[in-house]
């Protein structure tokens, strides 16, 4: 067995005196009053970060969205200026014949062979 010597014995010791353990307790709770202030400050200070966050976030996807729209609006023009240009080519081609030669002769003009016939209406 051990000795009562041996066994640590702690008490609770409550003075009603102005120092020692009132005292300290007086302190003790101004410091835990003082924390809980300074808490409640970074509690504040958080939640404003994160509303800031999330209206920056919701600005941010609607730009992102914005962006996609015109991105889309973009390629299908794209897409008509590259038929567009197809279809200049294509006529590009088709000026270089001898059709379109003869054709805009005659439009123009007025040319016709010289074995051709040509009849005009009467006005």
């Amino acid at each position: 067995m051990t000795d009562a010597a041996e066994v640590p014995c702690t008490v609770a010791v409550d003075h009603d005196y102005r120092g020692g353990v009132a005292l300290n307790r007086q302190a003790a709770f101004r410091q835990e009053k003082s924390n809980s202030g300074a808490l409640r400050f970074f509690i504040v200070l958080l939640l404003i970060m994160i509303v800031g966050l999330e209206i920056n976030v919701g600005r941010q996807q609607q730009r992102s969205n914005e962006l996609e729209q015109q991105r889309i609006a973009l390629e299908k023009e794209l897409e008509a200026e590259e038929a567009y240009t197809k279809e200049l080519d294509r006529y590009k081609v088709y000026t270089r014949t001898k059709k379109y030669k003869e054709e805009a002769a005659r439009e123009r003009l007025g040319l016709v062979y010289s074995d051709e016939i040509v009849f005009k209406p009467e006005e």
